[in-house]
Protein backbone atom coordinates (compact mmCIF):
# COMPACT_ATOMS: atom_id res chain seq x y z
CA UNK A 1 0.00 0.00 0.00
CA UNK A 2 2.70 2.55 0.85
CA UNK A 3 4.24 2.04 -2.40
CA UNK A 4 0.97 2.78 -4.47
CA UNK A 5 1.07 5.74 -2.41
CA UNK A 6 4.72 6.72 -3.24
CA UNK A 7 3.93 5.92 -6.88
CA UNK A 8 0.38 8.54 -6.80
CA UNK A 9 2.59 11.08 -5.28
CA UNK A 10 5.32 10.64 -8.00
CA UNK A 11 2.60 10.65 -10.65
CA UNK A 12 0.87 14.08 -8.78
CA UNK A 13 3.93 15.91 -8.69
CA UNK A 14 4.58 15.55 -12.94
CA UNK A 15 1.15 16.16 -13.59
CA UNK A 16 1.06 18.96 -11.57
CA UNK A 17 4.20 19.92 -13.34
CA UNK A 18 3.24 19.40 -16.90
CA UNK A 19 -0.42 21.00 -16.42
CA UNK A 20 -0.32 25.08 -17.46
CA UNK A 21 -2.89 27.60 -16.46
CA UNK A 22 -5.50 28.57 -18.81
CA UNK A 23 -5.50 32.31 -20.31
CA UNK A 24 -7.57 34.81 -19.05
CA UNK A 25 -8.75 36.67 -22.21
CA UNK A 26 -11.76 38.85 -20.60
CA UNK A 27 -13.37 38.68 -23.52
CA UNK A 28 -17.11 38.83 -23.52
CA UNK A 29 -17.66 35.31 -25.03
CA UNK A 30 -15.57 33.55 -22.23
CA UNK A 31 -16.97 30.25 -20.73
CA UNK A 32 -15.35 27.74 -18.64
CA UNK A 33 -17.45 25.44 -20.57
CA UNK A 34 -16.46 23.73 -24.04
CA UNK A 35 -19.54 24.68 -26.90
CA UNK A 36 -21.74 21.59 -27.45
CA UNK A 37 -23.43 21.31 -30.69
CA UNK A 38 -26.96 22.33 -30.93
CA UNK A 39 -30.02 19.30 -30.24
CA UNK A 40 -31.58 19.08 -33.37
CA UNK A 41 -34.06 15.79 -32.80
CA UNK A 42 -33.91 14.35 -28.71
CA UNK A 43 -35.24 10.54 -27.61
CA UNK A 44 -37.01 11.52 -24.57
CA UNK A 45 -37.64 9.14 -21.82
CA UNK A 46 -39.11 9.48 -18.80
CA UNK A 47 -37.51 9.42 -15.63
CA UNK A 48 -39.80 7.71 -13.67
CA UNK A 49 -39.45 4.68 -16.17
CA UNK A 50 -35.54 3.90 -14.87
CA UNK A 51 -34.49 2.04 -11.86
CA UNK A 52 -31.99 4.04 -10.40
CA UNK A 53 -29.04 2.05 -12.21
CA UNK A 54 -30.55 2.43 -15.62
CA UNK A 55 -31.02 6.19 -14.91
CA UNK A 56 -27.03 5.85 -14.07
CA UNK A 57 -26.47 4.18 -17.27
CA UNK A 58 -28.61 5.99 -19.73
CA UNK A 59 -27.35 9.30 -18.06
CA UNK A 60 -23.36 8.48 -19.27
CA UNK A 61 -24.87 7.45 -23.04
CA UNK A 62 -26.38 10.50 -22.68
CA UNK A 63 -22.67 12.60 -22.18
CA UNK A 64 -20.96 10.22 -24.70
CA UNK A 65 -23.50 11.23 -27.61
CA UNK A 66 -23.27 14.88 -26.90
CA UNK A 67 -19.41 14.25 -26.99
CA UNK A 68 -20.71 14.72 -30.93
CA UNK A 69 -24.13 16.35 -30.46
CA UNK A 70 -26.84 16.27 -27.65
CA UNK A 71 -29.72 13.52 -28.98
CA UNK A 72 -31.17 12.31 -25.40
CA UNK A 73 -33.53 13.86 -22.53
CA UNK A 74 -34.10 12.49 -19.45
CA UNK A 75 -37.45 13.93 -18.75
CA UNK A 76 -39.11 14.74 -15.26
CA UNK A 77 -42.56 15.71 -14.43
CA UNK A 78 -42.47 19.76 -13.22
CA UNK A 79 -39.55 22.25 -14.16
CA UNK A 80 -37.62 19.55 -16.57
CA UNK A 81 -40.98 19.16 -18.97
CA UNK A 82 -41.23 22.48 -18.82
CA UNK A 83 -37.88 23.23 -19.90
CA UNK A 84 -38.33 19.97 -22.56
CA UNK A 85 -41.34 22.17 -23.43
CA UNK A 86 -39.71 25.40 -24.12
CA UNK A 87 -36.67 24.12 -26.39
CA UNK A 88 -39.30 22.24 -28.97
CA UNK A 89 -41.44 25.39 -28.95
CA UNK A 90 -38.79 28.09 -28.92
CA UNK A 91 -35.67 26.54 -30.40
CA UNK A 92 -36.88 24.46 -33.27
CA UNK A 93 -35.68 20.83 -31.44
CA UNK A 94 -38.05 18.06 -32.35
CA UNK A 95 -38.67 14.59 -30.13
CA UNK A 96 -39.27 11.12 -30.37
CA UNK A 97 -41.25 9.01 -27.08
CA UNK A 98 -38.99 6.35 -26.10
CA UNK A 99 -40.54 3.58 -24.13
CA UNK A 100 -37.49 1.95 -22.30
CA UNK A 101 -33.66 2.49 -21.42
CA UNK A 102 -33.18 -1.16 -23.25
CA UNK A 103 -34.69 0.65 -26.66
CA UNK A 104 -32.38 3.42 -26.25
CA UNK A 105 -29.02 1.56 -25.50
CA UNK A 106 -30.34 -0.72 -28.78
CA UNK A 107 -30.67 2.10 -30.89
CA UNK A 108 -27.05 3.71 -30.10
CA UNK A 109 -25.30 0.50 -29.21
CA UNK A 110 -23.12 1.03 -32.44
CA UNK A 111 -21.60 4.29 -31.14
CA UNK A 112 -20.16 2.95 -28.28
CA UNK A 113 -17.24 1.17 -27.93
CA UNK A 114 -18.47 -0.67 -24.63
CA UNK A 115 -19.10 -0.35 -21.14
CA UNK A 116 -17.53 -0.44 -17.90
CA UNK A 117 -18.51 -2.16 -15.06
CA UNK A 118 -19.09 -0.43 -11.57
CA UNK A 119 -20.72 -1.96 -7.82
CA UNK A 120 -23.52 0.47 -6.00
CA UNK A 121 -22.85 2.61 -3.15
CA UNK A 122 -19.38 2.55 -3.60
CA UNK A 123 -16.46 5.22 -5.34
CA UNK A 124 -16.30 2.61 -8.28
CA UNK A 125 -19.54 4.54 -9.54
CA UNK A 126 -17.33 7.79 -9.99
CA UNK A 127 -14.76 5.82 -12.02
CA UNK A 128 -16.74 4.37 -14.17
CA UNK A 129 -18.67 7.46 -15.17
CA UNK A 130 -15.21 9.30 -15.67
CA UNK A 131 -13.66 6.13 -18.00
CA UNK A 132 -17.39 6.56 -19.32
CA UNK A 133 -16.52 9.35 -21.20
CA UNK A 134 -12.44 8.97 -21.80
CA UNK A 135 -13.90 5.66 -23.54
CA UNK A 136 -17.10 6.11 -25.13
CA UNK A 137 -18.54 3.33 -23.03
CA UNK A 138 -21.35 3.23 -20.76
CA UNK A 139 -21.20 3.04 -17.18
CA UNK A 140 -23.36 -0.26 -16.01
CA UNK A 141 -24.18 -1.78 -12.69
CA UNK A 142 -22.75 -5.50 -11.80
CA UNK A 143 -25.80 -6.14 -11.94
CA UNK A 144 -27.43 -5.08 -15.56
CA UNK A 145 -24.51 -6.74 -17.01
CA UNK A 146 -26.05 -10.05 -18.56
CA UNK A 147 -28.34 -7.31 -19.99
CA UNK A 148 -26.04 -5.07 -21.58
CA UNK A 149 -24.30 -8.13 -23.02
CA UNK A 150 -26.85 -9.41 -24.46
CA UNK A 151 -27.37 -6.94 -26.85
CA UNK A 152 -23.77 -7.37 -27.93
CA UNK A 153 -21.64 -4.55 -26.39
CA UNK A 154 -17.92 -5.64 -24.77
CA UNK A 155 -16.99 -4.82 -21.37
CA UNK A 156 -14.13 -2.38 -22.05
CA UNK A 157 -12.89 -2.76 -17.55
CA UNK A 158 -14.63 -3.83 -14.35
CA UNK A 159 -13.73 -1.32 -11.76
CA UNK A 160 -15.75 -2.53 -8.95
CA UNK A 161 -13.06 -3.03 -6.85
CA UNK A 162 -11.21 1.04 -8.13
CA UNK A 163 -11.97 3.93 -6.27
CA UNK A 164 -10.48 7.91 -6.73
CA UNK A 165 -7.00 6.98 -5.69
CA UNK A 166 -6.69 4.66 -8.69
CA UNK A 167 -8.50 6.87 -11.07
CA UNK A 168 -6.02 9.95 -10.36
CA UNK A 169 -3.24 7.45 -10.22
CA UNK A 170 -3.76 5.62 -13.70
CA UNK A 171 -5.80 8.24 -15.78
CA UNK A 172 -5.56 12.13 -13.75
CA UNK A 173 -3.72 13.50 -16.48
CA UNK A 174 -6.41 12.59 -19.09
CA UNK A 175 -8.86 14.76 -18.15
CA UNK A 176 -10.03 17.62 -18.82
CA UNK A 177 -8.43 20.45 -16.92
CA UNK A 178 -10.96 23.04 -17.54
CA UNK A 179 -13.28 21.14 -14.33
CA UNK A 180 -13.87 18.32 -12.18
CA UNK A 181 -17.08 17.10 -11.04
CA UNK A 182 -17.73 16.05 -7.53
CA UNK A 183 -20.61 13.88 -7.10
CA UNK A 184 -22.37 11.62 -4.46
CA UNK A 185 -22.20 8.32 -5.16
CA UNK A 186 -25.69 7.14 -4.08
CA UNK A 187 -27.10 10.47 -6.90
CA UNK A 188 -27.13 9.13 -10.36
CA UNK A 189 -27.91 12.81 -11.92
CA UNK A 190 -25.01 15.07 -13.16
CA UNK A 191 -23.62 12.18 -15.12
CA UNK A 192 -23.87 13.40 -18.67
CA UNK A 193 -22.56 17.04 -18.97
CA UNK A 194 -18.95 15.27 -17.35
CA UNK A 195 -18.71 12.83 -19.47
CA UNK A 196 -19.52 14.81 -22.31
CA UNK A 197 -16.70 16.90 -21.08
CA UNK A 198 -14.59 13.96 -20.70
CA UNK A 199 -14.14 15.07 -16.82
CA UNK A 200 -12.75 13.50 -13.71
CA UNK A 201 -16.06 12.53 -11.08
CA UNK A 202 -14.22 12.00 -7.67
CA UNK A 203 -16.17 12.62 -4.20
CA UNK A 204 -14.11 11.70 -1.29
CA UNK A 205 -13.15 8.10 -0.88
CA UNK A 206 -11.52 8.43 2.60
CA UNK A 207 -7.87 6.59 0.94
CA UNK A 208 -8.27 9.62 -1.68
CA UNK A 209 -9.34 12.81 0.28
CA UNK A 210 -5.80 13.53 1.01
CA UNK A 211 -5.34 14.13 -2.74
CA UNK A 212 -7.76 16.18 -3.33
CA UNK A 213 -5.60 19.79 -3.21
CA UNK A 214 -3.65 18.37 -5.51
CA UNK A 215 -6.11 16.91 -7.81
CA UNK A 216 -7.62 20.31 -7.47
CA UNK A 217 -4.37 22.21 -8.18
CA UNK A 218 -3.99 20.48 -11.10
CA UNK A 219 -6.84 21.96 -12.98
CA UNK A 220 -6.64 25.49 -14.68
CA UNK A 221 -6.12 28.88 -12.76
CA UNK A 222 -10.11 29.63 -11.78
CA UNK A 223 -11.43 25.97 -12.69
CA UNK A 224 -14.80 25.13 -11.75
CA UNK A 225 -16.20 22.28 -10.01
CA UNK A 226 -19.41 21.48 -10.63
CA UNK A 227 -21.32 19.07 -8.25
CA UNK A 228 -20.98 19.39 -4.63
CA UNK A 229 -19.20 18.19 -2.36
CA UNK A 230 -19.32 15.85 1.45
CA UNK A 231 -19.61 17.14 4.83
CA UNK A 232 -19.91 20.36 6.03
CA UNK A 233 -20.30 23.56 3.24
CA UNK A 234 -17.80 26.05 4.52
CA UNK A 235 -15.20 23.16 4.73
CA UNK A 236 -15.46 21.62 1.11
CA UNK A 237 -16.12 25.12 -0.96
CA UNK A 238 -12.66 26.15 1.20
CA UNK A 239 -10.68 23.44 0.33
CA UNK A 240 -11.61 24.39 -3.54
CA UNK A 241 -11.06 27.68 -3.04
CA UNK A 242 -7.82 27.35 -1.41
CA UNK A 243 -6.54 25.98 -4.86
CA UNK A 244 -8.23 28.28 -6.90
CA UNK A 245 -11.54 25.95 -8.25
CA UNK A 246 -14.64 27.58 -7.86
CA UNK A 247 -18.19 25.77 -7.06
CA UNK A 248 -21.29 25.31 -9.41
CA UNK A 249 -23.77 23.37 -7.06
CA UNK A 250 -25.43 21.02 -9.62
CA UNK A 251 -25.59 17.75 -7.92
CA UNK A 252 -28.90 17.45 -8.34
CA UNK A 253 -28.93 19.03 -11.96
CA UNK A 254 -30.03 16.31 -15.11
CA UNK A 255 -30.24 17.36 -18.74
CA UNK A 256 -27.19 20.14 -18.74
CA UNK A 257 -25.73 18.45 -22.01
CA UNK A 258 -28.62 19.09 -24.05
CA UNK A 259 -29.39 22.42 -21.96
CA UNK A 260 -26.46 23.89 -22.27
CA UNK A 261 -26.30 22.56 -26.21
CA UNK A 262 -29.14 25.25 -26.94
CA UNK A 263 -28.31 28.93 -28.96
CA UNK A 264 -29.83 31.97 -27.46
CA UNK A 265 -31.90 33.68 -29.82
CA UNK A 266 -30.65 37.13 -29.00
CA UNK A 267 -28.50 38.47 -25.94
CA UNK A 268 -29.65 38.32 -22.95
CA UNK A 269 -31.31 41.61 -21.51
CA UNK A 270 -32.88 41.63 -18.07
CA UNK A 271 -35.89 44.47 -17.30
CA UNK A 272 -34.71 47.70 -18.34
CA UNK A 273 -33.83 49.75 -14.45
CA UNK A 274 -35.87 53.09 -14.77
CA UNK A 275 -34.26 56.61 -14.31
CA UNK A 276 -33.61 57.08 -10.91
CA UNK A 277 -35.24 60.31 -9.63
CA UNK A 278 -33.71 62.88 -7.15
CA UNK A 279 -32.93 61.95 -3.42
CA UNK A 280 -35.79 62.42 -1.02
CA UNK A 281 -34.12 63.32 2.44
CA UNK A 282 -36.56 61.93 4.28
CA UNK A 283 -36.43 58.65 2.86
CA UNK A 284 -34.70 55.16 3.79
CA UNK A 285 -33.92 53.16 0.55
CA UNK A 286 -34.31 49.38 0.82
CA UNK A 287 -33.23 46.52 -1.36
CA UNK A 288 -34.38 42.58 -0.84
CA UNK A 289 -32.25 39.95 -2.67
CA UNK A 290 -32.99 36.20 -1.96
CA UNK A 291 -30.22 34.51 -1.98
CA UNK A 292 -28.14 31.25 -3.46
CA UNK A 293 -29.17 31.80 -6.76
CA UNK A 294 -25.64 30.61 -7.64
CA UNK A 295 -27.31 26.55 -6.90
CA UNK A 296 -27.82 26.13 -10.67
CA UNK A 297 -30.02 22.52 -9.82
CA UNK A 298 -32.35 24.97 -7.56
CA UNK A 299 -32.53 27.68 -10.77
CA UNK A 300 -32.99 24.27 -13.18
CA UNK A 301 -36.07 22.90 -10.66
CA UNK A 302 -38.84 24.99 -8.76
CA UNK A 303 -37.08 28.34 -8.19
CA UNK A 304 -39.40 29.60 -11.25
CA UNK A 305 -42.74 27.50 -10.43
CA UNK A 306 -42.85 27.05 -6.63
CA UNK A 307 -44.83 29.97 -5.37
CA UNK A 308 -42.51 30.51 -2.40
CA UNK A 309 -39.81 31.91 -4.81
CA UNK A 310 -39.87 33.72 -8.77
CA UNK A 311 -43.29 31.58 -9.36
CA UNK A 312 -44.78 33.83 -6.19
CA UNK A 313 -48.14 35.93 -7.19
CA UNK A 314 -46.59 38.45 -5.33
CA UNK A 315 -43.67 38.95 -7.54
CA UNK A 316 -44.06 42.16 -9.54
CA UNK A 317 -45.71 43.68 -6.51
CA UNK A 318 -42.89 45.41 -5.47
CA UNK A 319 -39.15 45.48 -6.37
CA UNK A 320 -37.21 42.56 -5.56
CA UNK A 321 -33.51 41.13 -6.25
CA UNK A 322 -32.52 37.82 -7.30
CA UNK A 323 -29.02 36.17 -7.12
CA UNK A 324 -29.12 34.30 -10.65
CA UNK A 325 -25.75 32.03 -11.55
CA UNK A 326 -23.73 33.95 -14.34
CA UNK A 327 -23.47 30.72 -15.84
CA UNK A 328 -26.53 29.57 -16.40
CA UNK A 329 -25.82 31.75 -19.75
CA UNK A 330 -23.90 28.96 -20.62
CA UNK A 331 -24.93 25.94 -18.68
CA UNK A 332 -28.80 26.50 -19.63
CA UNK A 333 -29.07 29.76 -21.83
CA UNK A 334 -33.14 28.30 -23.21
CA UNK A 335 -33.60 28.79 -18.94
CA UNK A 336 -31.34 32.21 -18.37
CA UNK A 337 -33.49 33.43 -21.65
CA UNK A 338 -37.11 32.01 -20.22
CA UNK A 339 -36.57 33.67 -16.41
CA UNK A 340 -35.72 37.32 -18.36
CA UNK A 341 -38.38 37.17 -20.39
CA UNK A 342 -40.84 36.20 -17.94
CA UNK A 343 -39.55 39.09 -15.67
CA UNK A 344 -41.33 41.77 -14.34
CA UNK A 345 -40.28 45.43 -14.62
CA UNK A 346 -39.64 45.43 -10.94
CA UNK A 347 -37.35 42.33 -11.05
CA UNK A 348 -33.33 42.94 -10.62
CA UNK A 349 -31.08 40.12 -10.77
CA UNK A 350 -27.85 40.02 -9.84
CA UNK A 351 -24.54 37.50 -9.59
CA UNK A 352 -25.00 34.84 -7.23
CA UNK A 353 -21.90 33.95 -4.48
CA UNK A 354 -19.21 34.90 -5.49
CA UNK A 355 -19.65 35.75 -9.22
CA UNK A 356 -18.75 33.74 -11.69
CA UNK A 357 -18.81 30.45 -8.89
CA UNK A 358 -19.11 30.09 -4.85
CA UNK A 359 -15.95 30.84 -3.60
CA UNK A 360 -14.38 32.69 -0.53
CA UNK A 361 -12.28 35.24 -2.24
CA UNK A 362 -9.82 35.76 0.35
CA UNK A 363 -8.99 32.00 0.21
CA UNK A 364 -8.15 32.25 -3.87
CA UNK A 365 -4.88 32.40 -4.59
CA UNK A 366 -3.71 35.80 -6.24
CA UNK A 367 -3.48 34.58 -9.96
CA UNK A 368 -6.88 32.84 -9.57
CA UNK A 369 -8.27 35.64 -8.50
CA UNK A 370 -7.57 37.85 -11.17
CA UNK A 371 -7.89 35.72 -14.11
CA UNK A 372 -11.84 35.16 -12.25
CA UNK A 373 -11.91 39.34 -11.88
CA UNK A 374 -11.69 39.00 -16.08
CA UNK A 375 -14.05 36.18 -16.33
CA UNK A 376 -16.45 37.93 -14.03
CA UNK A 377 -16.33 40.50 -16.86
CA UNK A 378 -17.26 38.69 -19.36
CA UNK A 379 -20.16 36.87 -17.94
CA UNK A 380 -21.25 40.35 -16.48
CA UNK A 381 -21.54 41.79 -20.00
CA UNK A 382 -23.16 38.51 -21.26
CA UNK A 383 -26.16 37.80 -19.27
CA UNK A 384 -26.61 42.09 -18.72
CA UNK A 385 -25.75 41.94 -14.96
CA UNK A 386 -23.72 44.90 -13.30
CA UNK A 387 -23.80 43.70 -9.59
CA UNK A 388 -22.38 40.92 -8.05
CA UNK A 389 -22.46 39.19 -4.95
CA UNK A 390 -19.64 38.23 -2.54
CA UNK A 391 -19.74 35.55 0.24
CA UNK A 392 -16.89 35.89 2.48
CA UNK A 393 -15.50 34.44 5.92
CA UNK A 394 -14.82 37.55 7.27
CA UNK A 395 -14.43 41.51 6.45
CA UNK A 396 -12.73 41.27 3.01
CA UNK A 397 -9.13 42.48 2.27
CA UNK A 398 -8.51 45.55 0.09
CA UNK A 399 -6.43 43.51 -2.01
CA UNK A 400 -10.08 41.48 -3.10
CA UNK A 401 -12.62 44.50 -3.34
CA UNK A 402 -9.80 45.74 -5.65
CA UNK A 403 -9.98 42.66 -7.51
CA UNK A 404 -13.45 43.19 -8.04
CA UNK A 405 -13.37 46.38 -8.71
CA UNK A 406 -11.09 45.78 -11.83
CA UNK A 407 -13.88 44.43 -13.61
CA UNK A 408 -15.30 47.08 -16.45
CA UNK A 409 -19.07 45.82 -16.05
CA UNK A 410 -19.72 45.87 -12.54
CA UNK A 411 -20.77 49.13 -11.03
CA UNK A 412 -20.58 47.38 -7.22
CA UNK A 413 -21.38 44.48 -5.13
CA UNK A 414 -23.47 43.25 -2.13
CA UNK A 415 -21.11 41.54 0.90
CA UNK A 416 -22.68 38.97 2.98
CA UNK A 417 -20.46 37.08 5.55
CA UNK A 418 -20.53 36.32 9.46
CA UNK A 419 -23.97 34.80 11.57
CA UNK A 420 -27.08 35.06 8.90
CA UNK A 421 -24.72 37.10 6.91
CA UNK A 422 -25.28 40.63 8.69
CA UNK A 423 -21.51 40.85 9.81
CA UNK A 424 -21.10 44.02 7.39
CA UNK A 425 -23.80 45.81 8.96
CA UNK A 426 -24.87 47.40 6.13
CA UNK A 427 -21.26 49.08 6.34
CA UNK A 428 -20.03 49.95 1.97
CA UNK A 429 -16.38 49.99 1.27
CA UNK A 430 -15.37 52.08 -1.81
CA UNK A 431 -12.94 50.75 -4.11
CA UNK A 432 -12.16 52.99 -7.76
CA UNK A 433 -15.68 54.83 -7.10
CA UNK A 434 -17.78 51.09 -6.52
CA UNK A 435 -19.69 50.80 -3.13
CA UNK A 436 -19.41 47.07 -1.84
CA UNK A 437 -22.49 47.48 0.33
CA UNK A 438 -22.83 44.94 3.26
CA UNK A 439 -25.92 43.13 3.92
CA UNK A 440 -27.50 45.06 7.00
CA UNK A 441 -30.86 42.91 7.42
CA UNK A 442 -31.17 38.99 6.75
CA UNK A 443 -34.74 37.48 6.52
CA UNK A 444 -33.29 34.12 7.54
CA UNK A 445 -35.47 32.39 10.52
CA UNK A 446 -36.53 35.58 11.69
CA UNK A 447 -39.98 37.88 12.37
CA UNK A 448 -40.85 40.00 9.29
CA UNK A 449 -42.60 42.22 11.28
CA UNK A 450 -40.10 42.89 13.81
CA UNK A 451 -37.85 43.49 10.73
CA UNK A 452 -40.07 45.79 9.17
CA UNK A 453 -40.20 47.58 12.11
CA UNK A 454 -36.38 47.87 12.98
CA UNK A 455 -36.54 49.11 9.06
CA UNK A 456 -38.50 51.72 9.50
CA UNK A 457 -36.80 52.95 12.43
CA UNK A 458 -33.37 53.65 10.52
CA UNK A 459 -31.79 56.91 9.56
CA UNK A 460 -33.07 58.93 6.54
CA UNK A 461 -29.91 60.75 5.00
CA UNK A 462 -29.71 59.94 1.71
CA UNK A 463 -25.98 61.57 1.60
CA UNK A 464 -24.90 58.83 4.18
CA UNK A 465 -24.70 55.06 4.02
CA UNK A 466 -26.64 54.41 7.11
CA UNK A 467 -29.86 55.99 4.73
CA UNK A 468 -29.72 52.57 2.75
CA UNK A 469 -30.61 48.80 3.39
CA UNK A 470 -30.26 45.50 1.70
CA UNK A 471 -32.10 42.93 2.98
CA UNK A 472 -31.00 39.50 1.98
CA UNK A 473 -33.86 36.47 1.89
CA UNK A 474 -32.82 33.30 2.96
CA UNK A 475 -35.10 30.26 0.28
CA UNK A 476 -35.06 28.11 2.46
CA UNK A 477 -36.39 29.81 5.87
CA UNK A 478 -38.60 32.53 3.85
CA UNK A 479 -40.74 32.91 1.14
CA UNK A 480 -42.01 35.68 -1.27
CA UNK A 481 -45.27 35.43 1.61
CA UNK A 482 -42.48 36.68 4.26
CA UNK A 483 -40.88 39.34 2.00
CA UNK A 484 -44.59 40.39 1.11
CA UNK A 485 -45.46 40.52 5.07
CA UNK A 486 -42.20 42.90 5.43
CA UNK A 487 -43.00 45.19 2.48
CA UNK A 488 -46.53 45.79 3.86
CA UNK A 489 -45.50 46.93 7.39
CA UNK A 490 -43.04 49.21 6.36
CA UNK A 491 -43.58 52.76 6.98
CA UNK A 492 -44.69 55.74 4.43
CA UNK A 493 -41.14 57.17 3.96
CA UNK A 494 -39.41 53.52 3.27
CA UNK A 495 -38.62 53.30 -0.43
CA UNK A 496 -38.37 50.18 -1.83
CA UNK A 497 -35.90 49.96 -4.73
CA UNK A 498 -34.04 47.36 -7.11
CA UNK A 499 -30.57 46.65 -5.94
CA UNK A 500 -29.24 48.10 -8.83
CA UNK A 501 -31.23 51.02 -8.65
CA UNK A 502 -29.78 50.87 -4.83
CA UNK A 503 -26.56 50.86 -5.35
CA UNK A 504 -26.54 53.81 -8.39
CA UNK A 505 -28.20 55.77 -5.90
CA UNK A 506 -25.17 55.07 -3.31
CA UNK A 507 -22.90 55.93 -5.87
CA UNK A 508 -24.30 58.87 -6.68
CA UNK A 509 -25.76 60.64 -3.29
CA UNK A 510 -23.25 59.14 -0.77
CA UNK A 511 -20.84 61.99 0.39
CA UNK A 512 -18.25 59.77 2.18
CA UNK A 513 -16.88 58.23 -0.62
CA UNK A 514 -13.58 56.72 1.21
CA UNK A 515 -14.55 54.07 3.87
CA UNK A 516 -12.87 50.85 3.39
Amino acid sequence: MMKQYIRLGFFLAIFLGLVGCSSSSGKAEFSYFPKLAKPEHLYVIEKASLSPEQFVMISTLQGVLAQNKPEIYINDTGPYNGWLEDIKSGYGVTTEEIGDAWELITKFKDRLKGFIVYENHLPSINVATSLAGLWQGIAVEKSLVSQVEALGLTQLEDVSDKDDSWLILEHGSEFSKKLIVQQDTEKGELRDIGVAYKAMYIFSSSSAITELPAVFDALDTDAVRLGWGPGDEFSHVGLASLQGVGTIATDWAVNLTTLSGIERKAPFKQPKQPKIGPADPKAHYVAFVMSDGDNVQWLLNDFTTSDRYFGSPDRGSFPMGWQLAPTLADLAPSVLSWIYDYAAETDNFVGGVSGTSYFYPGDYPPDALKANAEHLDAYLRKTDMRITTILERSNPSTEVLKAYASAKHLDGAILLYGEKYVGPGGKVHWVDGKPFVGIRETLWSTDPVAMANRINGYETDPTKAEGYTIVNVHPWSHTMADVKKVVDNLDGHVKIVTPQELIDRIRRDVVDKTGE
